[in-house]
Formats: C-alpha cells, structure tokens, sequence
C-alpha cells in the first residue's frame, strides 16, 4: 500500500503462451481497522437455561458462579464478584466454555470480558437484573466473512496474431520507404 492512501499499486504478473497471455494482478483487499471499529457491543438479557445465538453458533447460561477463579482473575479484598458460566457450542460442535466476571467494590462496578479467538467472540457480563432474575451480557463479535482480496485476470486471446500484425506493417513500412527514397 502507499503511505497515507488507504489504495494498494497494482504489481501486475504475466504468464504468455502460444495463443494467449494472461495479466493478473490485485485491486482490493479489506480494511482490517474499519472492521474492527465496526463490531459493536449488543446487549442480551438471559437467565438460567438461555440461548442465544451467534453467527457461528450459539451459547448457553448454565449459571452463576460466586467468587469465580479463572486466568488472569483474583478478586481483591472488599470486591464481590460474580460470573457467568456460559457454554459456547458452535456450527462444527466444538465446545468452549466462557466465563465473564461481574465485579462489584463499595459502589463501583467494573467487568471482566472473557473471549475466544478462534471465533472472535467476546462477551461481558454487564449488569445483574434482581427484579426479573436475569443479567445482562454483552456480547461483540467481529464479523471474519471479510477475508478477502480482489483478484483480476486479464486473458489476451490471440495477442500473438496481433505482435505478428504489428511487426508486419513495420517491415511494409520500411520497405515502401525504401522504395520512395531509391525512386527519387
């Protein structure tokens, strides 16, 4: 790409044979910030035993999960922490298990996101809804169907007729200027 443009410069490759040529080069290609900065958090409000569903699957809550221990967690004293076990299952029935942590210290509130990158799903527990026993998740995935390059091939039929043509009326060329010049 050219510093500052958001364009690539086509590098064109040719492949010639004895009927035809072939050009190929790349016009496009995604623009991996844009759909990054796309992907928004939706909210999603479950309780125990909900769905809820993903472009590559679906996850269940299978419930709460008081002072929870996970990889890079450890609630400090005077915090009170919740989190949700949520079961992922995908499209190809693997299975993932996620647990986003809801943190609670005096009157401050803070969430733990948990992901999984393979799909690039990330999910917090949000809030927790007491009147209706339920918690909010959000969730955020970000779409990877945008993996992509645009590809031209450009096919040449018979070019060589064409070279031959050229090379021809050169060769007439020259020979009718030699005749006008020795005629003179």
């Amino acid at each position: 790409m050219l510093k500052g443009e958001g364009t690539i410069t086509p590098n064109p490759a040719s492949k010639h044979y004895l009927t035809k040529d072939i050009f190929t080069y790349v016009t496009g290609l995604p623009n991996k910030e844009a759909l990054k900065s796309a992907a928004v958090y939706k909210p999603y409000k479950v309780r125990e035993g909900d769905s809820v569903f993903f472009s590559q699957g679906f996850m269940v809550m299978r419930g709460l999960e008081r002072d929870p221990v996970r990889d890079g967690f450890t609630a400090q004293q005077g915090e009170v922490a919740v989190a949700a076990n949520l079961e992922v299952i995908t499209k190809n029935q693997e299975k993932f298990t996620l647990k986003p942590i809801f943190v609670l210290r005096d009157s401050t509130v803070r969430q733990v996101e948990d992901s999984i990158k393979p799909l690039a799903l990330n999910v917090q527990f949000a809030r927790i809804l007491p009147e209706t026993k339920q918690i909010e998740l959000m969730i955020k995935e970000v779409d990877k169907s945008e993996d992509y390059i645009v590809l031209r091939a450009l096919v040449f039929p018979f070019i060589n007729v064409l070279w031959i043509g050229i090379v021809v009326m050169i060769i007439g060329f020259l020979m009718s200027m030699y005749y006008r010049i020795r005629q003179r």
